[in-house]
């Protein structure tokens, strides 16, 4: 016997479901990569004294696995009857594929250029198998929109995969920044995304959602776990694809903005890291502290006053972003409003409080 569930019900639970069980998860993934020492290795760049298990992305994907599952069996619910099974299976097993690439990175270190070429393969292979930045949409300024040839379809998508991929993992500097902007960009996608009537990818993002912010039980400050590259490769990949099949409809008039506009902390912050780099001839894949995290405390906030400072305007920009991409506008103003008062009293307990 199944329930009848209305697609808001299922976002809802996916989100909860995969919050829940990635939650209830961490303490086992905890004591696994214990038992096994795979643990952070600590240098004078990061913010860690003691060294911490790095495999956090284990009970990312468990949860965010287990959520389709779980919805798929309290409903007679198939998946590929929202979209075409091969996109599906493409997502899912390319997904797992660069988790296990940041899984082998968290328990035996590869060199950059390695893991980039890897990436840079899968994406080149996912946009051949037709998940693409098609065209850019200017309607929004009533210019018809910009359809992209084949080659420099193929080019942006995997250059957008790789990017926000990497933009997710250069984030994960400090306890719970790149679990909480994931979460909170993720959860704007979902809302988006249903507004314009699509209904595969909220489901998606609403449990990226769900099992990034599960994750801050043990990775907000001060942290007990950190995600490693298998946590947030998974993360940014899963959350730069699922942006790429948000943009596919036409009511949405910003088109592949969107996604920009959602993914901007991350996204300037590491232009602006490589560009830094480039600027001073060092190689853009060496670490260093150069990142807006970084800054904000060597300049005087604590972590945790940096994490609730960055957490306010990434929520202000997912708000303002729902907003522009909203068919109700008077809603989303009110929204924005209150947004913008979060805002507010985020910077002032990260400037005189924290």
């Amino acid at each position: 016997m199944y329930f009848e569930f209305t697609t808001l019900e299922i976002i809802l639970a996916s989100l909860i479901i995969s919050f829940l069980i990635t939650f209830f998860t961490l303490p086992y993934v905890q004591k696994f990569g214990v038992n096994f020492n795979i643990k952070d290795t600590l240098d004078e760049r990061k913010q860690k004294q003691n060294s911490l298990v790095r495999i956090g992305g284990l009970a990312l994907i468990i949860g965010f696995l287990s959520s389709l599952l779980v919805i798929s069996i309290l409903k007679n619910f198939s998946y590929s009857s929202l979209y075409s099974t091969k996109t599906l299976l493409t997502l899912l097993f390319s997904a797992l594929t660069f988790f296990i690439l940041g899984f082998i990175d968290d328990i035996r270190p590869l060199s950059p250029f390695i893991r980039l070429l890897i990436q840079v393969l899968i994406a080149l292979l996912i946009s051949g198998s037709g998940i693409n930045i098609e065209k850019i949409d200017l309607a929004w300024i009533n210019i018809q929109p910009i359809y992209l040839p084949s080659f420099f379809s193929m080019l942006i998508t995997t250059f957008w995969i790789v990017g926000l991929t990497n933009a997710i993992n250069w984030l994960d500097g400090i306890d719970g920044l790149a679990s909480g902007i994931a979460g909170i960009s993720s959860l704007g996608l979902t809302i988006i995304s249903y507004q314009n009537g699509q209904a595969l990818v909220p489901i998606l993002a609403a449990s990226i959602s769900g099992c990034s912010f599960g994750f801050l039980r043990f990775n907000f400050f001060p942290a007990k776990m950190l995600m490693g590259d298998s946590g947030s490769y998974f993360l940014g990949f899963s959350l730069a694809i699922i942006s790429i099949l948000s943009t596919n409809v036409e009511i949405n008039p910003v088109g592949i903005f969107i996604p920009i506009f959602l993914f901007i902390i991350p996204l300037l912050d590491m232009f602006l890291v490589i560009m830094g780099r480039i600027i001073k001839k060092e190689s853009p894949f060496i670490a260093d502290r150069s990142h807006l995290h970084h800054k904000l405390i060597d300049s005087g906030y604590s972590e945790l006053a940096t994490v609730i400072l960055i957490y306010s305007i990434s929520q202000w920009i997912a708000v303002l972003t729902t907003g522009l991409a909203s068919i109700n506008d008077g809603l989303y103003i009110l929204a924005i409003l209150l947004s913008s008062v979060l805002l507010f009293f985020g910077f002032i307990l990260a400037k005189y409080v924290l």
